[in-house]
């Protein structure tokens, strides 16, 4: 990181989360963009839909911006029946772990 205090940390690239993050967990990321974007919102008088906060986390985190790996990654969720339904590993999950529908996974966690 440079010298240069952060206000917002960037999205993608060297100095973001990585993937083994929680926001780049497409529902946790969801989440929080919806209690806290645009500037104003809060959880009690969110401005945008969860449509719109799905897609804006989707886009975040798409595969086309660069993010770190974290390092053993598999081992964050060794047990998949306890696995959160939106945690992926490129090249071990489908893309709908990634992106949905996630009912599927959240019905296997049960």
């Amino acid at each position: 990181m440079g010298s240069d205090p952060m206000f917002f940390p960037p999205l993608w690239g060297n100095d973001t989360y990585n993937k083994g993050a929680g926001m780049y967990r497409t529902l946790k990321a969801a989440d929080f963009i919806k209690s806290n974007m645009p500037l104003g919102a809060t959880k009690e008088h969110p401005i945008l839909t969860d449509e719109e906060a799905y897609n804006v986390a989707v886009y975040m985190n798409s595969d086309k911006h660069f993010r770190p790996e974290k390092p053993n990654r598999e081992k964050d969720f060794p047990d998949a029946n306890v696995k959160a339904p939106d945690a992926y590993i490129e090249g071990k999950d489908s893309i709908e772990r990634k992106h949905g529908p996630f009912g599927q996974f959240i019905k296997l966690n049960k």
